[in-house]
């Protein structure tokens, strides 16, 4: 059964990397970076952070046995 579904999940990289070397054409079209990504990667980078903050909030609720933190 592992076989399988290591073979099942190469096929599926595959697939998708064959389907990038076949319409390589079309990622001409997509949009070029510029300040808008600036902007998705600050909000990415926030978001992010607030996770950890969430993560590091339940580990020290938990050190300090108020149960879950969450």
């Amino acid at each position: 059964m592992g076989s399988l579904l290591l073979f099942v999940f190469a096929l599926g990289l595959g697939l998708l990397l064959m389907l990038l070397g076949i319409f390589s054409g079309l990622l001409t079209n997509l949009p070029r970076a510029g300040a808008w990504m600036d902007r998705i990667k600050k909000a990415f980078g926030v978001g992010m952070l607030l996770v950890g903050a969430w993560f590091l909030w339940g580990a020290i609720a938990m050190g300090l046995g108020r149960g879950s933190g969450v």
